[in-house]
């Protein structure tokens, strides 16, 4: 399954959600994921529509 990333608000060091998405495609808004392994700080997972590509990579669908 995949997992999305998140970025830390503070650092700006990726790091894994804790999202694992089963399925092909997802729409995100507003997300937070902490803390960051490298800081403690929270951080957050890009708003947008994503597919998955073999169930492991994710593409963010642009909006035109």
């Amino acid at each position: 399954m995949p997992m999305l990333s998140a970025i830390c608000d503070n650092c700006k060091s990726f790091f894994p959600s804790g999202i694992s998405i089963e399925g092909s495609k997802i729409t995100l808004s507003g997300n937070t994921a902490g803390p960051c392994p490298k800081c403690g700080s929270m951080g957050r997972v890009i708003d947008g529509t994503f597919n998955f590509i073999d169930n492991r990579i994710a593409k963010r669908v642009r909006k035109e």
